[in-house]
């Protein structure tokens, strides 16, 4: 078998590994998910994973299997960017339901002043304070800021607000399920039969993936090899990026190297 056809059969080994269900949707960008549903991709986030993936690792089809909380983080400012403020307030609130702080901080801020969103700024401050849950100097700096700002009924209200999202939002909730969702979905690609027979996981590169952190693709080493990326720089990629997402809350667990079922 010469070495098109092993990158070749290397990549449909790959899309059975982190195969998605998709399911289009006519209102909703996406579906919101519980603890213990599978958030699908919807038609146009797959249009975007497949344009805009190609060139930002946030935005590739294996970021929404891993941490959909970066990647529905990356279609938020897509959207915004594109003067979609609907569409981009429905994807940070999902990012968020993900733990993704970043899509918190962004949601208190638009709330609190006014951002293309209605002004409410006892919303905002709630929002701020979540996002400052991880004790984050930047976020914890933005939050004090807005709490100076608000009167004592804003601040009351912002109260009753933050105890409302938090059994959603907060880390005990959102954090949690999120790498819930990365250590299965990690645990399910190493495990398939085609990861660690040496040959590079063709299409990967597609993604970004392996531009994350400075990690460059790897082939095996030997003259056969795909010049694209090896399954154990993905994997890796996929931990770092997870422990910057992470960073933070006492809860997540930096996970050992994975090993694959039978090796």
């Amino acid at each position: 078998m010469d070495v098109g056809m092993r990158c070749a059969r290397a990549a449909l080994n790959l899309l059975a590994a982190l195969s998605l269900s998709w399911m289009p949707l006519a209102a909703q960008a996406q579906q919101k998910a519980s603890a213990q549903e599978e958030e699908t991709m919807s038609e146009e986030a797959a249009r975007v994973a497949s344009t805009d993936g190609r060139v930002n690792p946030s935005c590739g089809e294996l970021m929404f299997r891993v941490l959909p909380g970066e990647f529905n983080f990356c279609l938020a400012k897509r959207y915004w960017l594109e003067g979609k403020y609907q569409q981009a307030e429905e994807m940070f609130r999902l990012s968020a339901g993900w733990g993704n702080k970043f899509a918190q901080r962004a949601l208190g801020t638009a709330y609190f002043n006014g951002d293309h969103v209605a002004q409410d700024r006892p919303l905002g401050l709630a929002w701020l304070a979540l996002a400052a849950e991880r004790k984050e100097p930047d976020a914890e700096a933005l939050y004090q800021s807005a709490l100076s700002k608000v009167s004592p009924a804003e601040k009351e209200r912002a109260m009753l607000l933050q105890q409302q999202l938090q059994p959603r939002y907060g880390d005990a909730f959102a954090a949690l399920r999120a790498d819930r969702r990365l250590n299965r979905n990690l645990k399910e690609i190493t495990s398939n039969p085609v990861y660690g027979t040496g040959w590079c996981f063709s299409g990967v590169n597609g993604v970004g993936i392996t531009r994350i952190e400075g990690l460059e693709a790897q082939g095996s080493g030997t003259p056969e090899a795909c010049t694209l990326a090896s399954e154990d720089a993905v994997v890796r990629a996929i931990r770092v990026y997870s422990d910057k997402y992470f960073d933070g809350w006492k809860g997540h667990v930096t996970v050992g190297e994975l090993e694959a079922a039978g090796r």
